[in-house]
């Protein structure tokens, strides 16, 4: 997000060094509507699976830890 709350995009030139990327407002990019709908869609995919995969993390560290107590409990 730009100032104000206005989305931008990091845009690579083609032709040119990737030190020539610019960030541009959607306004800046016109016929470029579908590149930008992919882009969204690729990114609530990509967020949603590192969510997952957090999850993921925190469900197997309350289960190691549970085991780690039952285990202190026992004297094992």
């Amino acid at each position: 997000m730009g100032k104000r709350g206005i989305p931008k995009f990091l845009v690579g030139w083609e032709d040119l060094p990737d030190e020539a990327d610019t960030w541009e407002p959607i306004e800046h990019l016109p016929g470029s509507e579908d590149l930008i709908k992919e882009f969204r869609i690729a990114e609530k995919k990509r967020i949603s699976k590192l969510e997952q995969q957090l999850e993921a993390a925190k469900t197997t560290k309350k289960r190691r830890f549970v085991k780690d107590a039952a285990s202190s409990e026992t004297g094992a």
